[in-house]
């Protein structure tokens, strides 16, 4: 579900397993992305200034995924895009 993001924010998904990378595009900080995730209720940690890792427990059910996933597409929808010149 969220290789669907790639081309809406997300340059690329990867990661194994429940351990996932997501690379944003160039304008969105993953530092302030992973803050307003944190808002929604969705820890994440960013690292190389544009990936946010995602790294739910083992025991997270279906339920908790989807949260998760539709918490990344709202924020997503609403984060300001820069205009490019």
């Amino acid at each position: 579900e969220l290789k669907t993001l790639v081309g809406h924010g997300v340059r690329q998904v990867r990661g194994r397993g429940l351990m996932i990378g997501l690379q944003l595009d160039a304008d969105i900080d993953a530092h302030d992305f992973a803050f307003a995730l944190a808002e929604r209720g969705v820890l994440t940690k960013d690292t190389y200034g544009n990936v946010v890792r995602l790294t739910p427990p083992l025991v997270i059910g279906e339920a908790e995924l989807a949260l998760a996933l539709e918490a990344i597409r709202q924020t997503l929808a609403g984060w300001p895009r820069r205009k490019v010149a």
